[in-house]
């Protein structure tokens, strides 16, 4: 109540503090004086205590400023975080730098940092190695290609909710010893608006209505194309692999998990990490990004990138096949890198 009409004092990123300290505490230190109140300021950074501190002590208001040095600035805490985020599958190369120094793996900071680049440089994810008993998952691919099927799916949605949305089509790609062998395109019908993503998939009502099967029997469709004993690829598998988990325990079994049903987690394998290891930027410069759309370009393969799961899925196919051809070489700087630099990993 009587708050002053501020927004004629016309804020900018240069002048706020000083409008602060010269207009709006002022008019606060009024209004609570008479009922013998305090004042205090919130604000989200020490430098910013700092600067409306010099601002205020400008003006002659007394304060006291309570901020000093950020716990998240200390050396433990960095440390914990990073462990915590290795741990939670979010951590990025500065996070690795870190458990290595604090650790005392490696010496210092920057023999961490350069030994982290190093690894990169040479296609190899050092928390790959965390999470699976020190070997890449490219490695792995690699040793469970030889001797299974591949299977390259794909999927289109109702949305991008992975938790309530729903699959519409399933489209998925054989790959046995190297070459194209089979392939299934299922529809599956949902109660779900389907307008808005429409615009993305193409996919209408009616296509549904007359080709649609229902969750269960279209999830199931999709197991029994993979069989038992297939490996799977999705170009992004994170998005595609959460969103079939949530389907098929809402519509198929609580009991049993989604991945469980194909043989665990570890059969499912994402074809952008390996082009981001087969490929990196460091030495294909004139690689944008690693889009589908851009891999088929940059790699001459044949195939489209146009939001059906049947086409995507084929064209990933291409790639897959291909990373078959040149991932050897990149397994084989991965061994290298790790066999000479043992102790640290």
């Amino acid at each position: 109540a009587g708050l002053p009409d501020f927004s004629a004092l016309k804020f900018t990123k240069y002048n706020q503090y000083d409008l602060i300290a010269r207009e709006i505490i002022p008019w606060l230190i009024k209004k609570v004086t008479a009922q013998n109140e305090k004042i205090a300021l919130l604000v989200n950074r020490n430098l910013t205590a700092q600067i409306l501190s010099d601002r205020l002590k400008g003006v002659n208001i007394d304060h006291f400023r309570i901020s000093g040095y950020d716990m998240f600035e200390r050396t433990t805490a960095k440390s914990l975080m990073s462990f915590l985020q290795i741990v939670n599958d979010s951590a990025g190369r500065a996070s690795i730098v870190r458990l290595l120094y604090s650790q005392h793996i490696i010496d210092t900071l920057k023999n961490s940092e350069n030994f982290v680049k190093e690894a990169y440089d040479n296609s190899t994810d050092l928390i790959e190695l965390l999470e699976n008993n020190n070997t890449t998952k490219l490695e792995a691919f690699f040793a469970k290609a030889s001797t299974r099927d591949i299977v390259v799916f794909d999927t289109e949605t109702t949305g991008l909710d992975t938790l309530n949305d729903d699959v519409i089509q399933i489209a998925a790609v054989r790959i046995r010893e190297g070459k194209k062998a089979g392939e299934v395109d299922i529809y599956i019908n949902t109660d779900k608006d389907i307008s808005a993503t429409q615009k993305v998939h193409k996919i209408t009502r009616e296509k549904l209505d007359s080709d649609g099967v229902s969750h269960k029997d279209g999830i199931q469709q999709f197991i029994d194309f993979c069989g038992e004993n297939s490996i799977l690829v999705a170009h992004n598998l994170n998005y595609d692999f959460n969103i079939l988990t949530q389907n098929y325990k809402r519509h198929v079994s609580e009991g049993l998990a989604f991945a469980d049903v194909l043989g665990g987690k570890e059969n499912f394998f994402d074809s952008l990490t390996f082009v981001r290891q087969i490929y990196p930027k460091s030495k294909n410069k004139d690689l944008k990004n690693y889009k589908l759309e851009t891999l088929l370009d940059y790699l001459k393969l044949e195939g489209e990138n146009n939001h059906n799961a049947l086409f995507d899925t084929r064209a990933t196919a291409n790639l897959v096949i291909r990373l078959l051809k040149d991932g050897k070489q990149t397994t084989a700087v991965q061994k290298s890198f790790i066999l000479e630099n043992d102790k640290y990993i």
